[in-house]
Order: structure tokens, then C-alpha cells, then sequence
């Protein structure tokens, strides 16, 4: 999440942040109550509540949290917004899905890609450094790979949209070269939260 190429105004991280700190004020503004899901026990509203969410973002903002934290029930009317890349195995984003689901937690996930994740505008040799302390990987004709690599892309971002559908939750694609304002909309029709 922290990766940020140079066709994107923030890193996937940052954008997550400030996409969460939106909703949240959206929401809290509409009397809703907000919570960082995993940090905190009971959601808060008002100033205090967008206060409190700020203070477990920023204490977390540089550690390497799962894309789906650890599951556990909400509140009867509540619903979880998970923002992130979701680049993980189909297997386990599968399994903590359902874990979700069965504790009856209803939500919206929201995937966040950068534009060269989404595109591959790689040409001729190209090394690719891992960010998680994988190898690096040096490709001689880098352009060979990209319609493969987009296709492939494309396929688990519809395998996110289909699983979350059929969980009875709802899927956005937001890219990180893209206003903010727009993945903030399309977050706010699709879970219809602040009205």
C-alpha cells in the first residue's frame, strides 16, 4: 500500500487515508457514528469520533496491517468499509470474506490500485523491485507480458466484484491518478451511508 508511482498524486496508502478520513466526516456529519474497525469497540460520533478514528489511523498509518483485519462482530445496523490494494490470494481473501459474512457484518470494499498496476506501461528491460522483501525481477522484453498482465488484473478485480455480490456487499475500483472526490461518491451511491 505504500507503493506510489510517478503517474499517481499519492501513494495507495495515502489515498486509502484520506478516503477513510472523508467517509468518516460524511458520515459523523450525518449523525453516524465511526470506528476503526480492529482498534476500537464501540463506533463514536461526532467530533469525537472522527478525533478518535485520526488518532488509530495515525498510530497504524506505518505498520504493515492485513487487508482484512481480524474478524469480529458489529453493532446490529452497522457497516464496515474496507479500503486497500486486495492484491492478496484469492483463497484467503475468500476465507475472510465468509468469516465476515457468517459473524454477519455487512460492508463495502473498496480497491485501490495505482495506475501502472492497472495498466503495466512497461516497455523493454525493466527490473522490478519486490516491497516486501521479495527478489527483484528483471524482465528483457517487459511490453511481452502486459496484455497478459492486464487481462490478469482485470480477472481479480471482477473476482473481487463477484465474491463481495455475492456476500451482499458492494465493490468499487478507485485508481489512485483519479480525484479522490469521484471514488468518494461512488462510495457514498453504492452504500447509500450518509443521508
Amino acid at each position: 500500500m505504500q507503493f506510489r508511482s510517478p503517474l499517481a498524486q499519492d501513494s495507495k496508502a495515502d489515498r486509502a487515508i484520506l478516503l477513510a478520513l472523508a467517509t468518516a466526516r460524511l458520515l459523523t456529519g450525518a449523525g453516524e457514528r465511526v470506528g476503526l474497525y480492529g482498534q476500537h469497540e464501540k463506533a463514536a460520533g461526532g467530533r469525537f469520533g472522527l478525533e478518535r478514528l485520526l488518532e488509530a489511523i495515525s498510530r497504524t498509518r506505518m505498520t504493515d496491517c492485513p487487508p482484512f483485519p481480524q474478524s469480529k462482530p458489529l453493532d446490529r445496523h452497522a457497516h464496515l468499509i474496507l479500503i486497500g490494494d486486495f492484491l492478496g490470494g484469492e483463497d484467503d481473501t475468500r476465507q475472510k470474506l465468509r468469516q465476515l459474512v457468517g459473524l454477519g457484518v455487512a460492508g463495502h470494499l473498496m480497491q485501490i490500485v495505482d495506475p501502472v498496476e492497472s495498466d503495466f506501461p512497461y516497455r523493454g528491460r525493466v527490473r522490478f523491485l519486490g516491497m516486501e522483501h521479495e527478489d527483484s525481477l528483471l524482465l528483457d522484453r517487459a511490453d511481452d507480458l502486459a496484455d497478459s498482465y492486464r487481462k490478469r488484473m482485470k480477472a481479480w478485480s471482477s473476482m473481487l466484484g463477484d465474491m463481495t455480490r455475492r456476500a451482499g456487499w458492494t465493490h468499487s475500483v478507485h485508481r489512485s491518478d483519479h480525484s479522490p472526490a469521484l471514488a468518494l461518491l461512488t462510495l457514498i451511491a453504492l452504500t447509500g451511508r450518509t443521508g
